[in-house]
């Protein structure tokens, strides 16, 4: 099992702060698995092989659309907790 986690800062992104999907692609571009994050802020993924993937995040506010960048994550042996930090508007805005 694989569990990604969103934050905006040091705060956990759950589904109560929207509807945040998270999609898993190979390395050819090929969708592999899509998850939502749940109430404590996981998205999970199994049945994966060992890898590298991309994470896109979608969250239901287009507008924060380019704050979530898209990001490599290996999958080796028993590595399978993953974070992902939202850009902050300041850096955005420069």
């Amino acid at each position: 099992m694989i569990s990604i986690n969103l934050y905006d800062g040091s705060n956990q992104i759950t589904s109560k702060n929207g509807e945040y999907k998270v999609t898993l692609e190979d390395v050819n571009g090929n969708k592999v698995d899509t998850a939502n994050v749940n109430f404590r802020g996981d998205a999970h993924f199994s049945s994966l092989k060992s890898g590298t993937y991309t994470v896109k995040i979608t969250p239901d506010n287009a507008e924060e659309n380019n704050l979530w960048p898209q990001n490599k994550i290996h999958i080796i042996g028993d590595i399978n907790k993953f974070n992902i930090l939202k850009k902050s508007h300041e850096i955005i805005n420069k």
